[in-house]
């Protein structure tokens, strides 16, 4: 079952029910809309072929262009209602949304971490970055020297392996590279 149908603990059984209230309202505003909008959108193209009879239109009007005028203006309907359903709505989600969220410290605390642990992985670059301590800028042109020589030493071995195409698609070989076969 997605997450979205299994909501946290950490909400109350009104949380739930004014979430479960919300998505159920957008969902019947956005078939109303696709309702009225198709309908509309049918209206409007028999409004069209009637003005046709009269005066020249730059396109013809038939079933694919019904069918089309149909469905355009459900699809079209169907996202403003719901849109805007939504957007009248979103008041009442936002107690909800403070309890998700997170203090600051912790996040902090994590997100230090988490840079902590990539600057092991990645260099001095990274690491200066995480603890905002000064980098010796002789130390730092090392670090991104060697770093350039691992890239271009990878991607040497890329070309190599895919015998000179670093795109998988043609596999570095192009049409007009090959030479025509012969016919028989």
């Amino acid at each position: 079952m997605s997450r979205a149908h299994v909501p946290p603990k950490s909400l109350s059984d009104d949380d739930k029910l004014t979430m479960g209230e919300v998505r159920r309202d957008i969902w019947v505003d956005g078939f109303f809309g696709m309702a009225v909008g198709s309908v509309s959108g049918l209206t409007m193209h028999t409004l069209a072929r009637f003005v046709g009879r009269y005066r020249s239109l730059p396109f013809a009007l038939n079933a694919n262009t019904a069918l089309a005028s149909f469905l355009g203006g459900g699809a079209f309907g169907s996202l403003l209602l719901s849109t805007t359903k939504g957007k009248n709505l979103v008041h009442r989600l936002h107690p909800i949304f403070e309890k998700g969220k997170k203090e600051d410290k912790e996040e902090k605390s994590y997100q230090d971490a988490l840079e902590f642990s990539k600057g092991r992985e990645q260099g001095v670059a990274a690491r200066r970055t995480a603890r905002d301590v000064p980098v010796d800028p002789e130390e730092e042109r090392v670090d991104l020297l060697r770093n350039r020589l691992f890239r271009r030493t990878t991607l040497k071995n890329a070309l190599e392996r895919s015998r000179g195409g670093l795109n998988d698609s043609h596999g570095g070989h192009w049409v007009s590279d090959e030479k025509p076969e012969k016919e028989a």
